[in-house]
């Protein structure tokens, strides 16, 4: 079963330090014309900047109305924290929930390395094809996914650009922060998830959740505990 084309949307890498300039422009309350003076240095062609402003708009500047209370609490959160990896993470829920192929790549990626300890981008095009078609677009667009991931520093990539290794997890301590992070992978699924799976999910393959997940999502206003089969706890959105 193949996914809609019109679901992959992502044809253009996006760099975490320009995500981190669009947030520090949220969160000052600075004029846009700040983020636009920012990317008169980057040099982007025009269509490559009208693309990249989208993007940038929709993870964090003007989300999506039904994403906007789960962004802002994101924002609010790294705003709070001390984690060196804040904007990293940020970045990480706010994609996924936005952009299901980049979760399809990075889910791709996290399963193959958790078995194989490495994984090639030619597998990554294949199970993309296999998702979604083969298309020309779709390895573009894997393409797209894969160089935003190096540019983060949670995977490497060899120079022949086959070989993809995912770098150390990021243990995240910061109890707002994972609660946010693991509504992300539940908004993201569109389902609630097994409590114990989270910490292996391959779609977070980036994290590790250094805290006891039960109890924080115990005490969540956003999360709840349900109980699946076979004694298995299940997170799911209160409102699911």
């Amino acid at each position: 079963m193949t996914i809609a084309n019109s679901s992959i949307a992502y044809d253009r890498y996006i760099r975490l330090e320009w995500i981190a300039e669009a947030l520090k422009v949220r969160v000052s309350g600075s004029n846009p014309d700040e983020l636009e003076k920012y990317l008169d240095g980057v040099k982007l062609g025009k269509e490559a900047r009208v693309k990249l402003k989208t993007k940038l708009k929709l993870l964090c500047l003007e989300p999506r109305v039904e994403l906007q209370d789960f962004i802002d609490r994101g924002i609010n959160s790294i705003s709070n924290s001390s984690t060196s990896n804040s904007v990293l993470i940020f970045a990480w829920g706010s994609i996924i929930v936005n952009n299901m192929f980049f979760g399809k790549v990075s889910e791709t990626i996290g399963r193959l390395s958790s078995i194989q300890g490495v994984c090639s981008s030619s597998e990554v095009y294949r199970r993309m094809g296999e998702l979604y078609g083969e298309r020309h677009n779709i390895r573009v667009a894997a393409q797209a996914v894969i160089q935003t991931l190096v540019d983060w520093k949670v995977i490497t990539r060899e120079k022949n650009e086959s070989k993809l290794t995912p770098a150390e997890k990021v243990k995240i301590s910061d109890p707002e922060l994972i609660l946010w992070l693991i509504e992300a992978l539940v908004r993201q699924a569109g389902r609630p998830l097994p409590i114990e799976m989270l910490n292996s999910s391959p779609i977070a393959f980036p994290f590790a959740f250094d805290n006891s997940l039960p109890y924080l999502v115990s005490n969540s206003k956003e999360l709840a505990l349900q109980q699946g089969g076979a004694n298995q706890q299940l997170v799911a959105l209160h409102d699911q």
